[in-house]
């Protein structure tokens, strides 16, 4: 997998998710905490995968922002992949 880089602020600051194990770490922590009130901590998710509290805190800020912030899909598109 070819190295994702995301901006992590307008000063041109960036972090790299290196591989897929950070990808679906970061997703699936961040649809946690999407659906669950009482999510984990950053500290427990960074016990759990043995990745780095800073860069779990700084793959939290940057890859809601590289998806524009959204979060979620369109009707059409939720139908288009029922079918």
């Amino acid at each position: 997998m070819q190295d994702l880089t995301i901006s992590t602020s307008k000063n041109g600051n960036n972090s790299n998710i290196t591989n897929e194990y950070q990808l679906f770490t970061i997703a699936l922590m961040l649809a946690n905490k999407w659906h669950n009130d009482e999510a984990y901590s950053n500290k427990v998710w960074s016990e759990i995968t043995s990745i780095s509290r800073i860069e779990i805190d700084a793959m939290e800020i940057s890859f809601p922002k590289s998806l524009n912030f959204k979060m979620h899909i369109t009707k059409e598109k939720y139908a288009f992949w029922l079918n």
